[in-house]
Order: C-alpha cells, then sequence, then structure tokens
C-alpha cells in the first residue's frame, strides 16, 4: 500500500505549526521556566537542552521534517475539559486543561517525566499561578 500524497498547503501548515511551536518553546526555555516548558509543551530535557542552544537555522531543519513535532496531550478526562470548552466558562480554560491533565491521574499522551507526583503537581499549580499573574488583563 503506497502512502497517500499530502497537499503542499497541508504540509506548509504543518511545517508552521512545528516553527510556532518549536520558537515558543524555546523561547520559554531560554527564559529559565522549566517547570512551565514541562507543563505547557511536555518536552523532555533532551530536546529542552536541545532547543536552548539551537539557532533559527537549526530549528528550521527540524521544523520542515514531515508531520507535526508535538501531539495534543489531553487529560484523561478529555470529555470533562470537551464539555467546559463548549460552555461559556467561569474559569480560564487553559489552566483548567492543565489542572485537569496533571491532578486527574491520567496517563493518555503523559511523557515519561510527566508523572502523577506530588512534586510534579506542586510544578504545575506554582508554573499555572505565575502564569496567570503574567498573562496581560483583557
Amino acid at each position: 500500500m503506497y502512502a497517500p500524497i499530502v497537499p503542499d498547503h497541508l504540509v506548509t501548515s504543518l511545517h508552521q505549526l512545528n516553527r510556532a511551536y518549536l520558537h515558543t518553546a524555546r523561547d520559554v526555555v531560554r527564559c529559565g521556566q522549566d517547570e512551565l516548558v514541562a507543563a505547557l509543551f511536555g518536552l523532555d530535557e533532551l530536546l529542552a537542552h536541545w532547543l536552548a542552544e539551537a539557532t533559527p537555522e537549526v530549528i528550521e531543519r527540524l521544523a520542515t521534517t514531515p508531520g507535526m513535532l508535538f501531539q495534543p496531550r489531553l487529560p484523561a478526562e478529555t470529555a470533562r475539559l470537551l464539555a467546559v470548552c463548549t460552555q461559556a466558562p467561569e474559569r480560564d480554560i487553559t489552566a483548567l486543561h492543565l489542572l485537569l491533565r496533571n491532578l486527574g491521574g491520567g496517563d493518555v499522551g503523559r511523557t515519561a517525566h510527566q508523572d502523577n507526583k506530588p512534586e510534579t503537581r506542586d510544578a504545575t499549580k506554582s508554573a499555572i499561578k505565575r502564569a496567570n499573574r503574567e498573562r496581560p488583563k483583557q
């Protein structure tokens, strides 16, 4: 069986998403916000260290490899998150997603360093609080 040909516009979109993901993650890594990097981007230590030193040209080579470089990391209680997204939320959906994902006890999309240990939960809570304090008010 042959692989289907991916339309050029889709390849372009995937590369743009990869670039945005990698450059944003690199910027956060370089700011020294390791807890936030793990909570938001799900980067393992190897990729985080690589990104910290990566030039735009090197990131471009990785970003233009076939396929997506990141995957959705939804909580085990995905249905709750989706239900909240379809309603008018009373709290920030980003913070809710991170809390559900890290406190819900599920392991869907979880990488090796994102376990359900108390120190991981505490780090995630701290990262969420800092992100909410630093977020511009609308």
